[in-house]
């Protein structure tokens, strides 16, 4: 689902502002189990013209805790 969600993310950006710089794997912990799943990076540009690398989906979910 996350997957899916992540790729509907990348057909609908602002392809002049976020470039696709391919998929990278990470994980989530549940109550069950560890759930593996790839996502999308993206590079965008600051305020102040520097490069940086955003996920999409991480943003859309509000996942900004680690652990």
């Amino acid at each position: 689902m996350l997957e899916r969600y992540d790729d509907e993310l990348m057909n609908t950006r602002d392809t002049k502002k976020y470039r696709n710089k391919g998929g990278r794997t990470t994980s989530i912990k549940t109550v069950y189990r560890e759930v593996s799943y790839s996502r999308n990076v993206y590079e965008t540009k600051t305020e102040e013209e520097k490069k940086a690398y955003v996920y999409l989906l991480d943003e859309a979910l509000s996942m900004d805790k680690i652990g």
